[in-house]
């Protein structure tokens, strides 16, 4: 159960972030990623209703004259984010070594008895370098209603969305490209 990856999180527990980033791994030592870790959570229809009054307001009147069905489709639908920044925190996340690997093969014992199993043997590295490009951390996430600015835990409600955000500059397109993942 402990080895079975889960895409979510659960209030009073640590969020564990594991992110796999091959370009990232520039060094022979244990290298370091930068993520934004931000908890959202959906708007009521009240919150998205007061939100449309005020974009309306701040939008040009349009003349009389001129048919709505001129204007382009996005002017005539206004649209608001549908989820609200409630949390966020910067963490950064170190290379790590992947988990150990356990294979199968006979090991030499001073047993001569072919009755006895040979037991699996764990495959150590003998070079120190770290060369993964697997990146982890984890952020408490606790259970609250109210956030504490400033602190190294992120609070979060039934319900919320966990986000996490990093800048891969390194990939095989131009430019900087934005990584989001989400769990609930």
């Amino acid at each position: 159960a402990y080895a079975e990856t889960v895409n979510g999180v659960v209030l009073g527990k640590s969020v564990n972030i594991r992110l796999s980033d091959a370009d990232r791994d520039t060094s022979p030592q244990s290298d370091t990623l930068k993520v934004l870790v931000e908890v959202y959570r959906r708007k009521t229809e009240a919150e998205i209703e007061e939100e449309l009054v005020k974009l309306a307001q701040t939008q040009p009147a349009v003349p009389a004259e001129k048919p709505t069905d001129d204007l382009p489709e996005d002017a005539a639908a206004l649209e608001v984010p549908k989820l609200k920044l409630i949390d966020s925190l910067e963490i950064t996340l170190n290379e790590v070594i992947p988990a150990v690997v356990v294979s199968e093969r006979p090991t030499v014992s001073s047993s001569t008895d072919p009755a006895v199993p040979a037991q699996p043997t764990v495959d150590q590295k003998t070079d120190s370098a770290i060369h993964s490009g697997l990146f982890h951390g984890s952020v408490p996430l606790l259970k609250s209603e109210q956030v504490v600015a400033g602190n190294d835990t992120l609070a979060a409600a039934p319900q919320d969305i966990v986000r996490i955000t990093y800048l891969d500059e390194s990939h095989s397109r131009d430019g900087i490209r934005q990584v989001q993942a989400e769990a609930a």
